[in-house]
């Protein structure tokens, strides 16, 4: 029972910041073990894994393909005391040795989880990895950067997205939507949290109920999730709203491209590239990329003029989701 209650008092305490600036040298040997290991450094996985095989049990591997099964069937057992019990289940006061730490060792490790930092200062050691051997290596190395940059930039990808995405389902569960709400009027609600300037709330209300509305604006967004805006923008199929700004907008953000391209630009698409603009810092660019798919075009000469144009224009978000909504209401 002391066993039982020293696990639940574990489970009880508070996350705290697993990584400092000062252990960047032990995750990097934690990078050096998983490349040896053939372990992915950045999977939920990892570090657990880690622990059991670099254990010195002489049945660690044992061990790491027993954790491995637990981890599949204990899918689904996300309560604290109930996974507590069933590792209390398989000690049955059995012996402090090595045999039996083979079986139950898989057990505890169930109790223990990775916090998020320490993912995202793994994915950071690997690019400044990258960096510095990208300054150590000459010029005939360069297959062997542009491999290791690929590899960074795909791991901060993911991470970001994966980041993203728990965002957006937390921002869901808490705003608590109706059972009949779908999929595409929570992200509509969601689009119009994350506006850098709030629309008329009589645009949209008439959608939602007003606890609704109230409840999605106390709900805070720690990371924007992109796929969730390309989403809304796609929504946009006609251009029903009079809006002299896109004329400016036009003419003063366009300019880095080409002519024959700018000049086939539908008004629906310069609506599209009008909201991508003015999106955060974290997203617009992507946005606006995804807006001229399959062909995106961004260089600095669009990047510096919607600069200056967000700083003279005013973002007319009103108008904004007046054309998302009657393109909703249309469809």
């Amino acid at each position: 029972m002391q066993a039982l209650k020293s696990l639940q008092q574990m489970q009880k305490m508070p996350a705290s910041e697993l990584v400092q600036i000062n252990n960047t040298a032990v995750l990097a040997k934690f990078c050096d073990v998983c490349k040896r290991l053939n372990i992915d450094p950045l999977h939920a996985q990892a570090l657990p894994c880690v622990v059991l095989l670099m254990s010195k049990n002489k049945h660690c591997v044992q061990m790491a393909h027993a954790y491995a099964g637990l981890v599949q069937s204990c899918e689904k057992a996300q309560d604290a005391e109930l996974r507590c019990l069933r590792a209390m289940t398989s000690f049955k006061d059995t012996k402090d040795d090595e045999e039996a730490t083979t079986r139950t060792m898989p057990l505890v490790m169930q109790c223990f989880s990775v916090h998020p930092d320490f993912t995202r200062s793994v994915a950071t050691v690997l690019r400044k990895r990258m960096l510095e051997i990208e300054d150590c290596q000459d010029h005939h190395s360069q297959p062997s950067r542009q491999l290791l940059r690929t590899y960074a930039s795909q791991a901060v990808v993911k991470s970001n997205g994966t980041s993203r995405e728990q965002s957006w389902k937390k921002w869901v569960n808490d705003v608590v939507f109706p059972v009949n709400t779908g999929s595409h009027m929570q992200r509509l609600l969601y689009f119009f949290c994350v506006q850098p300037v709030a629309p008329n709330l009589a645009v949209y209300e008439k959608l939602y109920t007003q606890e609704l509305c109230a409840r999605s604006k106390t709900v805070s967004i720690d990371a924007i999730d992109v796929s969730a805006l390309k989403m809304v923008i796609d929504s946009l199929r006609q251009y029903t709203s009079n809006m002299k700004v896109l004329i400016d907008f036009s003419a003063r953000c366009l300019q880095g491209i080409n002519e024959h391209r700018r000049q086939n630009l539908s008004l629906v698409q310069l609506l599209q590239l009008y909201v991508a603009c003015y999106q955060h810092d974290s997203v617009w660019k992507e946005l606006w990329r995804h807006v001229l798919e399959p062909v995106p075009v961004l260089n600095h000469t669009i990047v510096s003029d919607c600069a200056v144009f967000r700083a003279t224009h005013a973002y007319e978000a009103t108008a904004v989701a007046e054309n998302l909504v009657r393109s909703l209401v249309d469809e």
